[in-house]
């Protein structure tokens, strides 16, 4: 029987979906218009293949992503096309969405666009699941599924893999570079899947079907998942529910003693924090924020209502246990307040990169403060992000890229990697990157380039306590930021790509 492991991406769909029809088939239209400044090759359909076909006689929609393309990292048309595909769904009503996963997540070439893309693509998966259609996520590729992708697969309904696969937030090489061999071996390779791998995620429950590396199990797989009773994404109980799980997991697997990733911040002695000055600013009226081990929360008064206010500060990195606080503070607003408004405070420096973290599964933990945020979005929170501090990829998406629209300060930083870094990994000469960044957003840090690419909406200078008010006040329900990053002339092809998508011919 066919490996799904060591097939192709068309072998992939062409095996499970019957009678796949393509849209957007491969064209010089639809290549990266990034790649080319970098001197990097360019494919023409952008490593992901987008379409529809039957499942047992009925209609699905599916996509699989190339890993012989860029790992099948995502960048800015590969995202759009996967967000076009399950905007579509929301409009055709296919029986299901089917999403053969294959990525190391954001395509470095294309950093900032691929971030916004992620975020998109969470609250693409959330919008097609709350309108009642499934969503199967495939995970058996040489590649895996890491990264925002990894968020992403713990947002559908059913996530399917096999032995063979691997899934989480940050690869082990990263986790060796940063805190050495020590931390994680990245060449013991027993070691890794015994952290990543199908079973231990089937085990721990964070894939729900472990299957044979065939490409005919996979599809068994996807008959199956269509008879399993799904829960509402924006139901409280579900949620509820999860969010148990993952704290009697955090109880099973504590810290060690001593480690200095999982410190507590003690400010004894040390000035106002930096948020204290920013809040007497954001609310004249009052406030009353607590910081604890690097998470805030508290209430605050806004032109004469009460706002829930939570975030990070100490430029914190979003380990397991500030993910699952976070979605807490959340689901008790829900609970407890109906409909009150909601300031999240973002200054983080992203994912905490740490064995223990991939073990207990932080992608995990990460999707479900993403669900949380997005069902209190669609209970009736009014939801603003502003970066004060700092804001770095996984950290980052599953939080404020996550609100109704984020907003920054001048002051803030924002980027997925230092360019130095990018430069290492993409072999670039610094200096020609640098230069590159004057010019092209895509991959250039600071808040500005974010507004231009429709990631940011606005970057607040003067009178804080008037821009959230308007804020508030100038939210809208639809996800608005291709067309404001088309407007903005950042990044032009997300909403023609999504526009394409909508517009395709489906032959029933």
């Amino acid at each position: 029987m066919t490996s799904y492991l060591h097939a192709t991406a068309r072998q992939r769909i062409n095996g499970i979906i019957e009678h796949f029809q393509e849209l957007l088939p491969a064209s010089p239209a639809w290549g990266s218009p990034h790649l080319p400044h970098l001197n990097t090759p360019v494919a023409f359909d952008d490593g992901v293949i987008i379409g529809y076909g039957y499942l047992c006689g009925k209609m699905v929609f599916a996509a699989v992503q190339d890993g012989n393309f860029m790992g099948g990292a995502i960048g800015e048309i590969h995202g759009a096309k996967l967000v076009g595909l399950l905007r579509k769904a929301l409009l055709e009503k296919p029986t299901a969405v089917i999403l053969l996963a294959e990525s190391g997540g954001v395509r470095l070439q294309e950093a900032n666009a691929g971030l916004i893309a992620v975020s998109e693509l969470m609250r693409a998966v959330l919008a097609v699941r709350a309108a009642g259609i499934p969503v199967i996520v495939f995970n058996g590729g040489q590649h895996g599924c890491f990264g925002g992708m990894g968020i992403v697969a713990n947002c559908a309904d059913t996530l399917v893999m096999s032995t063979e696969a691997r899934l989480g937030m940050s690869g082990p090489r990263v986790i060796e570079t940063v805190h050495g061999i020590e931390e994680f071996d990245s060449r013991d390779r027993a070691l890794v899947w015994q952290v990543s791998g199908g079973e231990h995620r089937y085990r721990s429950g964070d894939c729900q079907m472990l299957v044979e590396d065939t490409i005919a199990a996979f599809k068994a797989a996807a008959v199956q998942a269509l008879t399993v009773t799904r829960q509402t994404v924006s139901g409280f109980s579900s949620l509820e529910a999860e969010h148990a799980m993952l704290t009697q997991r955090l109880a099973t697997f504590p810290p060690a003693t001593g480690d200095i990733g999982y410190a507590d911040t003690c400010r004894a002695g040390k000035p106002e924090p930096e948020w204290g000055h920013l809040a007497a600013q954001l609310f004249p009226e009052g406030y009353d924020i607590a910081e604890e081990n690097s998470v805030l929360s508290g209430t605050a008064q806004m032109n004469s209502a009460t706002v829930r206010v939570m975030g990070t500060t100490n430029h914190t990195e979003i380990g397991v246990e500030i993910a699952l606080k976070q979605a807490q503070l959340v689901l008790m607003t829900m609970r407890d307040y109906p409909e009150r408004p909601i300031l999240l405070l973002v200054d983080t420096t992203g994912q905490r990169l740490r064995r223990r973290d991939e073990m207990l599964g932080i992608q995990r933990y990460m999707a479900h403060l993403g669900k949380c945020i997005e069902s209190a979005r669609r209970n009736g929170h009014k939801i603003v992000a502003l970066v004060y501090g700092q804001a770095l990829s996984g950290g980052f998406v599953s939080s404020g890229m996550m609100a109704d629209a984020c907003y920054a300060l001048p002051s803030s930083i924002i980027r997925v990697m230092d360019l130095s870094a990018m430069a290492r990994i993409m072999k670039i000469p610094p200096e020609t990157l640098a230069g590159l960044a004057q010019s092209h957003p895509v991959f250039a840090p600071g808040p500005e380039n974010y507004q231009r690419m429709g990631g940011m909406q606005e970057i607040w200078k003067n009178n804080l306590a008037s821009c959230l008010m308007t804020a508030f006040a100038d939210i809208s329900n639809e996800d608005l930021r291709m067309s404001h990053g088309a407007a903005r002339g950042g990044r032009v092809m997300a909403q023609k790509v999504v526009d394409a998508v909508l517009f395709a011919d489906i032959k029933r």
